[in-house]
């Protein structure tokens, strides 16, 4: 019905609420049915839909695993590049909230995206990033992290965005090439740009999170790649010889919470700073 009536807004609308609930019922068995039906549907989707269909493989990952990524693989990249197609990241910028209905879809779209990348950056689905189909993409989806974490006051695309590069950071800083420099050149830097932003509050829950999740990206950072790491840290915050020493303890205890409550230190220092000029 999908590839004869995929035209029409309710079949589509159903279908793809048909999907959610097979794979909730029926997990890998419905795969090999529901990755023809999300190609039929997107073929002629709108932007209001792409992000309906988003979700079915956010679903699939979350729910299935490592079971789909073969599977996925050729719909996976293309569904990227379709949503590289229809939106722009410049819709995470503050001057693009939510003051029309075409921005709460390109919003809608882009929370969708972000979510999907979390789900596919698991260690039993990252493959997904790495096949011939995607690996081309992958530079495009790095730069969408990026934007993603400091550009848009809605604390949820920022911690998604941190959450897919600490999972990447875990299977990839030592068997990608090229992967610890692009997070010594930019992910580090980034992680001081997203507290500097003025919608980032450290008394603020969600905030206060994506503190956490830069606190485990530090650590991990640390494990994977040793000194150099204090070395940069020290350099991006210009810390004083006091806090270089509590940064180096931090990071040999290897326990979230002293680095957490160390990087907290740190944003109300900067904000500090700032608010003077």
């Amino acid at each position: 019905a999908s590839s004869i009536y995929g035209g029409l807004q309710a079949v589509r609308e159903k279908s793809l609420l048909f999907a959610h609930r097979m794979i909730d019922l029926l997990g890998a068995g419905v795969t090999v049915f529901v990755v023809p039906l999300l190609r039929n549907i997107s073929s002629n989707a709108d932007i209001s839909d792409i992000a309906k269909i988003v979700r079915i493989p956010t679903q699939m990952l979350q729910r299935i695993k490592g079971e789909v990524v073969q599977p996925l693989d050729e719909f996976f990249s293309q569904l990227l590049q379709r949503v590289f197609e229809v939106t722009d990241f410049a819709w995470l910028s503050k001057s693009s909230l939510m003051t029309s209905e075409q921005a709460r879809e390109h919003l809608e779209l882009l929370r969708a995206y972000y979510t999907l990348l979390v789900q596919a950056s698991q260690p039993e689905c990252i493959a997904l990033f790495l096949t011939d189909r995607s690996r081309p993409l992958l530079n495009k989806i790095l730069e969408s992290l990026g934007k993603g974490c400091v550009s848009h006051p809605e604390m949820e695309i920022a911690k998604a965005c941190y959450q897919t590069i600490n999972k990447m950071a875990s299977s990839w800083c030592t068997t990608l090439p090229g992967f610890s420099d692009f997070v010594g050149q930019q992910v580090l830097p980034m992680t001081l740009q997203t507290v500097k932003e003025d919608h980032f509050s450290e008394n603020d829950a969600k905030c206060y999170a994506i503190i956490g999740e830069i606190a485990s990206l530090y650590l991990l950072l640390f494990k994977m790649l040793g000194e150099p790491v204090v070395v940069k840290i020290q350099q991006l915050w210009d810390l004083p010889p006091q806090h270089v020493s509590m940064l180096q303890q931090a990071l040999v205890g290897n326990e979230v919470k002293p680095m957490k409550n160390l990087v907290r230190q740190w944003v109300i220092g900067i904000k500090q700073v700032l608010q003077r000029r």
